[in-house]
């Protein structure tokens, strides 16, 4: 065989050995990248479901019953001022993304 064809297979033995491991990388690369987009999309979602559980549980369970929850409210109140405190009334609303809280005839004893 000639000296030029041995040149030749040598050459093409060694870009294909190198494209071979090129691929290889890049279907490790494909893989891993493809586990962390999947990975991720899903961590994704359950955030946003779990938001969106919050967010109507709020809306629709907790918010139109604060006035339930008015002893708890005036006894974390004067947990954090450190003084006793009295809410008459306490009326709930929520207007697009906005809640509101109001009270009425708060009294600080003290």
């Amino acid at each position: 065989m000639p000296r030029f064809l041995i040149i030749v297979n040598r050459i093409k033995q060694s870009l294909l050995s190198g494209w071979a491991r090129i691929f290889t990388s890049y279907q490790n690369f494909n893989y891993r990248s493809h586990r962390i987009l999947r990975i991720s999309v899903a961590a994704i979602l359950i955030a946003y479901f779990l938001f969106c559980g919050v967010f109507l549980t709020l809306r629709y369970l907790v918010l139109p019953n604060v006035g339930l929850y008015k002893s708890e409210i005036e006894y974390f109140a004067s947990q954090f001022v450190g003084k006793q405190i009295g809410i008459d009334e306490i009326n709930a609303s929520w207007s697009g993304l906005h809640p509101r809280l109001q009270l009425k005839g708060v009294v600080i004893f003290g």
